[in-house]
């Protein structure tokens, strides 16, 4: 997991998070416009699997979000919200 600053699609900087999940297709996810950042650090960079979902939650009319980011398991463990993600497998979102 990576934590950077991302200044691409916005007039200012914002905070981007990039997942990198290492299986047969070695895919990487990157999250924009990151807010609300909750994680256990060592717990979610150190896993061996993390049970990635992202939720849309563009309903509940949160300013500049429109998904929600937990580990299913244990969303203690890793829980954000983020205005866009794209992914090496897709296009962006």
């Amino acid at each position: 997991m990576e934590i950077l600053t991302d200044t691409d699609d916005y007039p200012y900087p914002t905070l981007a998070v990039r997942i990198h999940i290492t299986l047969a297709n070695d895919t990487v996810f990157t999250f924009r416009h990151v807010s609300g950042f909750k994680s256990s650090l060592v717990e979610t960079w150190c896993l061996d699997t993390l049970d990635l979902e992202i939720w849309d939650v563009q309903s509940h009319q949160l300013e500049n979000v429109r998904y929600q980011v937990v580990d299913a398991e244990q969303s203690n463990r890793l829980n954000f919200y983020c205005h866009s993600f794209e992914s090496n497998l897709a296009e962006a979102t």
